[in-house]
C-alpha cells in the first residue's frame, strides 16, 4: 500500500519534471525570438547608418584639396545622396519584410 503511494508520487513527480522540462525549453525558445527579433532591428540600423557615417567621416577630413568643398551645390548634394541612401535601404528593408 505504501510502495504503491510511493511509486504512484513517484510517477507524478516524473511527468511533473518533464512538464517543467517542456515549459523550460518553451520560455527559452519564446526569449531567444525576442532577441534575435531585437539583434534584426540593431542590424538594421546599423546598416542605415554605416554607409552614412563613411560618407559624413570623408568629408569631415582636414584636407587642404578637396574640390567639391568649394562648391556651392556640394552640401545639398551630399545631403540628397546621404538621404537618398537612407531611403533605399528603408525601401529595400521594408520590400524584403525585414522592418
Amino acid at each position: 500500500m505504501i510502495v504503491d503511494d510511493v511509486r504512484r508520487l513517484l510517477d507524478h513527480a516524473d511527468r511533473l519534471l518533464e512538464r517543467i522540462t517542456l515549459l523550460t525549453q518553451f520560455h527559452y525558445m519564446v526569449l531567444s525570438d525576442k532577441v534575435n527579433s531585437v539583434v534584426q532591428k540593431l542590424t538594421i540600423i546599423s546598416a542605415i547608418f554605416l554607409p552614412l557615417t563613411l560618407i559624413a567621416s570623408i568629408y569631415g577630413m582636414n584636407f587642404k584639396y578637396m574640390p567639391e568643398l568649394n562648391h556651392p551645390l556640394a552640401y545639398p548634394v551630399v545631403l540628397a545622396v546621404m538621404l537618398i541612401i537612407a531611403i533605399g535601404q528603408l525601401a529595400y528593408f521594408r520590400k524584403k519584410k525585414w522592418i
